[in-house]
This record gives structure tokens, C-alpha cells and sequence, in this order.
């Protein structure tokens, strides 16, 4: 965010909200009405004041006029979303943000050096910014995180923020170290132009060059204003839709993720209707044959299983199939049309990719042909 954007007023922000909701630009007058309605704090604007607010908005490219009607810019949605997106950070009740120097290791990289291949481990020659925040469902989380730290590591709580920020930003890491590497490659490809004679400057990499840019991911979950949204009858599909990937999603992570609280996630799902009663009895004896029944009424839980290890890949197998199906019926694909792997002339739709695919699944792996001499 530019140091402009930063500085925006308030009545900036309200002429900006203004524009972005309306279907069609707007004229002068037009805003100033909008601006007045009760309870709008900035409706006592002058008409000088709105129009050197809307001439700044149009320097900064958040605005165009056009025939004496104005209308946001995608510079000025950019900005209004920038805005709501640190307003939301600051309204949550778990909030860390850290800069922070990514480093190898050792003792790590000592028990798996085949590690050092994947650009995860990597370090980073600058700070990193990384910032984390959540509503209060689930401050639960990170307090058993900040239980664990500080009696199970017996660790220092002043560290526990940046391992917090380390273990979300980690798996996003690979791709600012790989921006890194293909800057300074390109660098490379220009010194070799210059050493070809077809360029007149010589490059160099040096830490102003191999450095100098900005870069950023950011993931957000606005799970509570989606879940709102999806309340509407209009938006019975799409609910319906968003419940079968949250099913498949599920069932991805069940058979190969084993904590406390698993044993009893299908039933829960039953109770909550994302799956029917039958799927969920026939899901469950799949699950007990991976890890074992849980024996009733023991304080401590305790598993016992009586199948064999081929069974075990079987239900495995077997949720990863009802996973798949359940993503179908919720559009969790994606099928590329066109390019190398496109379905375009080849009379396939997306459904005949994703039925060959769960066909495969449900096949395994082709035995070896075996030839006689």
C-alpha cells in the first residue's frame, strides 16, 4: 500500500464505498445526496470540500470522471478492499505479526539433509513481514499451541509469536524463494546478452539488484460473511455446493490424519446433515478398519483393529473415492480446457475426466505384464 493510499480520509473512503456500490457512475450531486443520509459521518462536506476530495481521488487514479459523472477505478476497488482487509485485522482478537529472518535449521537438516533440496528450508536474506489473526473460534487453537510451547518444550513465550507466524508462513515460503532465484536468473540472462555482444550494459548481481522488489501473498478466510451469504434460499445451490467440497475435504484428511477428536468427525458430520446416515455408518467401518474401534466407556481411548495391512489401503483407497465423489458434486475440479491437457475437441466433458479418474482409483495400480521367454 502506497504511502497515498495510507493517508486516505474518511471521506475518501465514503466516496470510494459510494462508487463501488453504485451500477452506474455517478454525478456530483449525486454523491453529495449519498453523503448526506442519516447517520453518514462525512454528510457534512461542502461542495468545495467533495470536489478537492474527488480531484485527489482522480490523481491517485481511484476515480475517473466521464461527462461530469464519476466512477471507481480497479486502482480504487484495490484500495477500498486494502482498507477493509487491515480494518478486519485489526477487529480480530487473535492477532501476530512479526518480521522475520527464515534460517536453516542445522539440527533439522542434521537428522534429514535430503531436506536441504526443497526450497522450504531455505533461508531468507532479508526479513520476511508475516502476520496471522483469527476470530475467537480459534483462540482454542492457539492456546493449546502456547500450552504445548511452554510446558511440553518448556520454551520461552517471548519466542512463541514468531513460531506461531513461522509454521503459517512456512509453506508459502517456497514461492518468495523461488521469485529470488528467478530474479537473480534473469540477471544471469542478461550478463549472458551483454557477453554475446548484444547488449552494451554489463549486470551484476549484488544485493540491490537481487533484492529490490516487493512481494507478497495473503491468504484470507472470511468464512463468517461467506457462511451469511449462504444463508439466503437465493443461495441454496451454491450452500449445498460449498457443504459436498466441505465433505470431500473431510474425507481427504481422515484416513491419513489421525489426533484426538477423529474418531467422532463422521458422526458429527451425520448429525449436521452434510452426509446421510447410511454413508456415515458405511464411512465409519472403513475408518474403524484403519484405526481400530474404539473400545466404549474407557477413560483413556484405546483402538482395537483386527485388519490386515491390505485391508488398511483398501479403506483407504475407498475414502479417498467417496472424497472424489462428493468434490464432484461440489465442483471442486478444475478441468483445463484448452492447453496440453484440454478437454476442448476431444469430446470429453469435465464429469468423463473426473469419472476416468475415480475409475483409476478404484482400479489400483496395473500389475506388471509378465512375458515368458
Amino acid at each position: 500500500m502506497s504511502k497515498e493510499e495510507l493517508r486516505l480520509s474518511p471521506a475518501k473512503l465514503e466516496i470510494l464505498k459510494i462508487l463501488n456500490e453504485a451500477n452506474n457512475p455517478l454525478g456530483f450531486n449525486e454523491i453529495r445526496s449519498f453523503l448526506k443520509k442519516p447517520g453518514n459521518k462525512e454528510g457534512k462536506i461542502s461542495p468545495k470540500g467533495l470536489s478537492d476530495q474527488l480531484h485527489a481521488l482522480e490523481s491517485m487514479e481511484a476515480v475517473k470522471n466521464f461527462h461530469r459523472k464519476w466512477q471507481i477505478t480497479p486502482i480504487g476497488k484495490e484500495t477500498l478492499e486494502r482498507h477493509k482487509f487491515a480494518q478486519n485485522i485489526a477487529s480480530k482478537p487473535v492477532q501476530y505479526s512479526k518480521d522475520i529472518i527464515f534460517k536453516i535449521d542445522t539440527e533439522f537438516i542434521y537428522h534429514r539433509p535430503w531436506c536441504l533440496s526443497n526450497s522450504e528450508y531455505y533461508p531468507s536474506p532479508l526479513p520476511v513481514t508475516a502476520s496471522f489473526f483469527g476470530s475467537e473460534e480459534i483462540e482454542y487453537m492457539i492456546n493449546f499451541a502456547k500450552d504445548h510451547h511452554l510446558y511440553h518444550d518448556d520454551a520461552d513465550i517471548r519466542e512463541f509469536s514468531g513460531l506461531v507466524l513461522e509454521e503459517n508462513v512456512t509453506p508459502l515460503k517456497p514461492y518468495l524463494n523461488e521469485t529470488i532465484f528467478t530474479n537473480c536468473v534473469e540477471i544471469g540472462c542478461r550478463y549472458e546478452a551483454y557477453k554475446l555482444g548484444e547488449s552494451k550494459q554489463k549486470p551484476k548481481i549484488d544485493i540491490d539488484n537481487a533484492l529490490n522488489f516487493d512481494w507478497g501473498v495473503a491468504l484470507r478466510f472470511n468464512g463468517k460473511d461467506l457462511i451469511r451469504e449462504l444463508s439466503s434460499v437465493k443461495k441454496a445451490r451454491e450452500r449445498k455446493e460449498a457443504e459436498e467440497r466441505l465433505v470431500g475435504f473431510v474425507l481427504l484428511n481422515l484416513p491419513f490424519r489421525y489426533q484426538h477428536g477423529c474418531d467422532y468427525i463422521i458422526p458429527a458430520m451425520v448429525e449436521g446433515g452434510l452426509i446421510k446416515q447410511e454413508e456415515g455408518k458405511e464411512l465409519q467401518k472403513l475408518y474403524e478398519k484403519i484405526y481400530g474401534k474404539i473400545k466404549p466407556n474407557a477413560r483413556i481411548i484405546t483402538h482395537e483393529s483386527n485388519a490386515t495391512g491390505e485391508e488398511k489401503e483398501m479403506s483407504r483407497e475407498l475414502f479417498q473415492i467417496k472424497a472424489l465423489e462428493h468434490l464432484k458434486k461440489g465442483k471442486g475440479f478444475y478441468v483445463a480446457k484448452k492447453g496440453t491437457h484440454g478437454i476442448e475437441g476431444s469430446g470429453l466433458t469435465e464429469d468423463d475426466v473426473i469419472d476416468d479418474l475415480i475409475k483409476k482409483i478404484r482400479e489400483g495400480p496395473k500389475k506388471p505384464e509378465v512375458y515368458e521367454a
